[in-house]
């Protein structure tokens, strides 16, 4: 007796045959909901840089899951996977800039070499409610990272550099293979520096 066809446009019945072996069922499953995945991801401009390598990430744990979990509603899985990678996605790159701008925050918080008064730097007076103005918070890594490679010392540029990424003083010491207290004198000087040079450029411009 020949075996009853499967709906291709059913998803529970796609999951079972896929579950009895038959990739291709995946395969349909994947063509029906791949270019939603995109586009759900295309629609914020947080994730839309990344969006086709979300869309292949959220489907491959979901070809994972189909093999252990009993999933009845597959579009309702589907959907509540893209919103919790979109939400993930999201705040890894808020955790991201909020490095960025703790380190910002703690070179602009002394005084000037000439003794000024740092330059009040609005784009630092943020939140997690109050989302980053993209267009200036891009300026002022591409100012600071302006200055940082127009640093003389080489070892200095590469410990401010590796600073401003979030990295301790002693991941620094172990990726460059020296003192930690050499790391820490670099930074002092390599702050000071750094903080005139951005300053200047910022006045510059306000």
């Amino acid at each position: 007796m020949a075996e009853k066809p499967y709906d291709c446009n059913d998803d529970s019945a796609l999951i079972e045959e896929y579950k009895r072996g038959n990739e291709y069922a995946l395969t349909l499953l994947y063509n029906k909901y791949f270019s939603h995945a995109k586009r759900f991801f295309e629609s914020d401009k947080l994730t839309r840089p990344d969006a086709e390598d979300f869309a292949q990430e959220v489907f491959l744990k979901i070809t994972r899951a189909i093999l252990v979990c009993d999933i009845s509603n597959f579009k309702k899985f589907f959907y509540t996977a893209l919103l919790n990678r979109k939400k993930d996605a999201i705040r890894k790159k808020y955790r991201n800039n909020f490095v960025v701008i703790s380190i910002f925050d703690e070179v602009f918080s002394e005084k000037s070499a000439e003794g000024r008064e740092p330059v009040v730097l609005d784009t630092l007076r943020i939140s997690v409610d109050t989302p980053f103005t993209d267009i200036r918070f891009k300026e002022l890594k591409r100012i600071v990272q302006e200055c940082i490679e127009a640093f003389h010392d080489e070892k200095r540029r590469l410990i401010v550099s590796l600073k401003i990424q979030g990295y301790r003083e002693n991941q620094i010491a172990e990726v460059m293979n020296i003192n930690p207290h050499t790391v820490n004198s670099n930074w002092g000087r390599g702050k000071i520096q750094l903080r005139d040079c951005v300053s200047k450029r910022l006045e510059r411009i306000n």
